[in-house]
């Protein structure tokens, strides 16, 4: 089977239209606005899909749950998802903003047909909580002395200036890049960053 993922944006802005200094007015469609996680499947190579379906769990109205990136565990026969649901950050932070947020994970061993419940995974990225998975997906190691261990790409924002953050210029955060995995099988640990 292939499955494909997509940030299934709302429409519209769930938190206020605009932040008064600097001035900025979000789209409808805007990446701070509520989404959740859509897939299609596809059993004959890409050639045909399935209708459009949402992960089960990760959406409830004006939530903001995106960056998904997935990797397929050959070794445990099973696709795992992670995304960030950023939805309990003021705006115009709910994006993985001021490293808040919760990182979780879903997995399937059914191709799509069903999915587990999202485990929240903040309490293994310690003082990273929240980090948003991708962008692009994670890959699972095929030789080497840790043949099978899944690897995540992940990044967010830390805001160093809290005065410049609330004032929403940006002008106090530092973005960086990740990186984790999981040896495991069951549920994705932190072990190290790359930071850039």
């Amino acid at each position: 089977a292939v499955i494909a993922f997509a940030e299934a944006r709302q429409g519209a802005y769930g938190r206020g239209e605009c932040t008064l200094s600097p001035p900025k007015c979000f789209q409808p469609t805007d990446d701070l606005g509520p989404k959740t996680i859509a897939f299609k499947r596809s059993t004959d190579s890409g050639r045909t899909w399935s209708k459009l379906s949402y992960i089960p769990g990760l959406y409830a109205p004006n939530w903001v749950v995106g960056n998904a990136a997935a990797v397929y565990d050959a070794e445990a026969g099973m696709l795992v998802l992670h995304v960030l649901n950023s939805t309990l950050l003021p705006a115009p932070y709910n994006d993985s903003m001021t490293n808040s947020g919760f990182t979780l994970q879903v997995t399937t061993h059914d191709d799509g047909r069903t999915w587990s419940r999202p485990v929240q995974l903040n309490r293994f990225l310690g003082h990273l909580h929240g980090l948003a998975p991708g962008p692009g997906n994670a890959i699972q190691l095929q030789s080497g002395p840790h043949k099978g261990r899944l690897l995540i790409p992940g990044w967010s924002d830390v805001c160093y200036d809290i005065p410049s953050c609330d004032h929403g210029t940006y002008n106090g955060t530092l973005t960086f890049s990740a990186v984790y995995w999981s040896d495991d099988r069951k549920i994705v640990m932190l072990s190290r960053f790359a930071c850039c």
